[in-house]
C-alpha cells in the first residue's frame, strides 16, 4: 500500500490479571495492557519505524498516530475482510494508472 497498512490479527488467551492491570493503569493512566491489541499495534509500529530508520535512513515519521480495528466475529466477515485486503491493492493500482476512474466511483 502506498499510504496504509491491512493486517488480521487473532488475539486469544489472557496474559495478565484483570487486578493487577487495575493497579498499574491507578499510577500509569497512559499504561497499555501487555498482550492488548494498543500494545501489539504500538510495539510494531515501533520496531518498523525503529528499522526504517536505522536500514533505510529515513527521516520523516513514519506512522499516523492512531488506528482503525474492526472486530472480526464469524467466518463469512473473515472471508470479508481477506478478500478486501487481497483487493486493495489492486485499487490502488488502478487508480494510479486512471486517477479519472477513482473520480467515479
Amino acid at each position: 500500500m502506498p499510504s496504509h497498512l491491512h493486517g488480521l490479527t487473532e488475539l486469544s488467551g489472557k496474559l495478565t490479571s484483570p487486578t493487577a492491570e487495575i493497579r498499574r493503569r491507578r499510577f500509569d493512566p497512559d499504561a497499555v495492557p501487555a498482550g492488548s491489541l494498543p500494545a501489539i499495534i504500538r510495539s510494531f509500529k515501533a520496531i518498523v519505524a525503529k528499522r526504517a530508520y536505522q536500514e533505510l535512513g529515513f527521516k520523516v515519521e513514519l506512522w499516523h498516530r492512531n488506528y482503525f480495528e474492526r472486530i472480526i466475529r464469524d467466518g463469512r466477515e473473515f472471508a470479508n475482510a481477506t478478500q478486501y485486503i487481497i483487493d486493495n491493492p489492486k485499487k490502488w493500482e488502478m487508480v494510479r494508472l486512471n486517477p479519472e476512474a477513482a473520480k467515479i466511483q
